[in-house]
């Protein structure tokens, strides 16, 4: 892909973030939020039920920190010190998303509206969980791509984090944490945090990245 198109892309991807913070702060739901919230609550198969539970709660903050954290350490021991090094920087994307949060200060779903849900903190927007699964399991989607095996191994393991990263989403308005716009404003921040640590590291670490 040419920088040219990149920055294309990085740009339509922060002009289309601040549009949809604006909306959000404007409006404590968008349109289409309130029906696209019951759809993916309006099936509940005890399966479904515990698997997206169970990937939301490897996306809270002490346990993603931990995940991260192990992850970081576990490259740097096999020799990939600088994945280590921006493994551990995607947390930055997650402070990101507190300060936006914190600014645009929209309230969580209403309960009269979705399901009740155990909300830790008053404001959802732009979604934690997401903005984190994005930019943590996105980076190692690229990191897989390097590493010794099969292809097959690899790209299996590539369709596993892109499925986690869109299961880590659907829970939190499954459960009723969040709106479906909270969850798109994270991935948005996500993505544009990925672009910049996916960029920073080709650039000083070449090709060959150890």
């Amino acid at each position: 892909m040419s920088p040219k198109i990149k920055a294309a892309l990085a740009l339509a991807g922060a002009v289309a973030f601040v549009a949809l913070s604006v909306m959000a702060y404007a409006s404590p739901a968008l349109p289409g939020d309130v029906a696209l919230t019951h759809l993916a609550q309006g099936w509940r198969p005890s399966a479904l039920d515990g698997v997206l539970r169970s990937v939301s709660l490897i996306g809270y903050g002490p346990v993603a920190l931990a995940i991260t954290l192990l992850v970081a350490g576990g490259l740097y021991v096999v020799g990939r010190r600088w994945d280590a090094v921006f493994a551990a920087a995607t947390l930055l994307a997650d402070a990101a998303g507190v300060v936006v949060k914190m600014v645009i200060a929209r309230p969580r779903p209403e309960t009269a509206l979705v399901q009740d849900y155990d909300k830790l903190l008053p404001f959802s927007f732009p979604s934690g969980h997401a903005t984190h699964a994005f930019a943590f399991y996105g980076f190692l989607f690229f990191v897989v791509a390097a590493l010794p095996g099969s292809i097959a191994w690899r790209r299996g393991a590539q369709v596993a984090l892109v499925l986690l990263i869109a299961l880590t989403g659907l829970s939190r308005v499954y459960l009723g944490a969040h709106w479906p716009s909270d969850v798109a404003g994270g991935f948005l921040l996500g993505a544009l945090a990925l672009g910049g640590l996916l960029a920073l590291r080709q650039r000083i670490a070449g090709s060959r990245v150890s």
